[in-house]
């Protein structure tokens, strides 16, 4: 990703889940340094730093907490461009 998007972000996190589901069904659960590597690599800058942000004080960064961080900002994101679009709209009426 290069730029903040909640659906590019949604795409990226929702292709992540299932790969990890593939793993864990494989029971080879226990690569969270390597898989949040992955997956911080995949997102957009802001995001990036949001994440760093959200773990400076954690002793233990699981893909669990990323993935829970990453359905959060999505969230939030998807929210965001709604609101914007709506506003768009409602403005467009109003001319």
């Amino acid at each position: 990703m290069q730029k903040e998007s909640g659906a590019q972000l949604r795409q990226t996190l929702d292709g992540i889940l299932r790969h990890i589901r593939t793993l864990e069904f494989l029971e080879a659960n226990t690569w969270d340094i390597v898989i949040n590597h992955l997956m911080i690599a995949k997102i957009d800058p802001i995001t990036r730093r949001e994440w760093r942000s959200h773990i400076k004080d954690k002793e233990q960064i699981t893909v669990a907490s990323l993935t829970e961080f990453l359905e959060e900002r999505c969230l939030i994101i998807e929210r965001e461009t709604s609101k914007s679009v709506s506003g768009k709209l409602q403005s467009n009426k109003l001319v």
